[in-house]
């Protein structure tokens, strides 16, 4: 008996980094892959809400590669290092230094971001024109985090930017989007690749694509170094935990991007398309066995669930 399985596409964070998801999919849909849902974490969200609303991985890199060159998007590039190990630390240094200025000169001006995100949420409305999860051409959700109650919210439905900015309101960069009662930032902050979700959705098959950062040695030379250290280790080690569940993992080696690199776009994509062809048979094989009505369960028995 053949039972056809859904395939949920679940896209992480890393902001500039997660261009790689260009490139994944466009190898993804060569190959004539083409998920049932896809679900989105912050740049995740961005690259997700889009593929769904376009089902076509040329308009999409093609629409993506036109946004990036955007002026504002150079603006936050500049708050990036060269090197990702120095990114921390020249943002931690840079709000310091925003802050105790507005400190001393009006203790009312302080404010809880760098940028009030208004043109960073024109880019994304561009990108999306003003769509709602319901004209999407593939099932969509995204997650934002609520700092009220200190719970994932999922997006379903409503309009997409709406949404997707909630998904990207990297705390200290973007002001948290006040919804209700709730207060959403980044959804990535405690679910960088969200796999139970597409799972929650109905995905019976899941391909998480993990672009975070590597951790690798480096030079200590503040306190704040091993702050930022202790803290990327946490975060990696709960995203490892929470992707356990994928049948596939694709990690695009893009460790060495800073999360405001968007210059670096082509790099970025075809380390995606490298990462993917490298996947690509394990996908099919994975596709093929889940393909009954006992497959799933065969593939965890041999030991070959991800």
């Amino acid at each position: 008996m053949v039972n056809k399985k859904k395939i949920g596409l679940v896209l992480g964070g890393g902001g500039a980094r997660g261009l790689a998801h260009i490139g994944v999919i466009r190898q993804l849909e060569k190959a004539g892959i083409v998920p049932d849902i896809i679900v989105g974490a912050s740049m995740g969200a961005v690259i997700g809400g889009a593929y769904a609303l376009f089902a076509n991985a040329e308009i999409l890199e093609k629409k993506v590669s036109e946004l990036v060159k955007n002026k504002d998007l150079s603006k936050l590039e500049s708050l990036a290092a060269p090197r990702t190990e120095e990114e921390k630390e020249i943002i931690f240094q840079r709000l310091a230094t925003f802050v105790s200025k507005l400190l001393l000169w009006n203790l009312r001006a302080v404010k809880g971001s760098i940028t009030d995100g208004i043109k960073i949420k024109e880019i994304i409305n561009r990108l999306i024109d003003a769509k709602k999860f319901s004209e999407t051409k593939i099932k969509f959700a995204c997650t934002a985090i609520d700092i009220n109650w200190g719970k994932e919210v999922l997006f379903t439905e409503g309009f997409l930017s709406d949404a997707i900015f909630a998904s990207i309101s990297i705390p200290g960069v973007f002001p948290p989007i006040k919804q209700g009662d709730k207060m959403l930032v980044d959804g990535g902050i405690i679910n960088m690749v969200p796999v139970a979700v597409a799972e929650k959705l109905g995905a019976d098959i899941t391909i998480a694509i993990d672009a975070s950062l590597d951790i690798k040695p480096t030079e200590f030379k503040h306190g704040h170094d091993i702050l930022f250290r202790t803290e990327m280790i946490k975060e990696k080690e709960i995203g490892e935990l929470k992707m356990q569940s994928a049948d596939i993992i694709i990690r695009p080696d893009v460790g060495g991007y800073s999360w405001a690199r968007f210059s670096k776009i082509g790099s970025i994509i075809k380390e995606g398309d490298k990462a993917a062809k490298e996947k690509i048979s394990e996908v099919k094989k994975v596709i093929k066995g889940n393909n009954s009505l006992f497959g799933k369960i065969s593939n965890k028995l041999r030991g070959e669930k991800k």
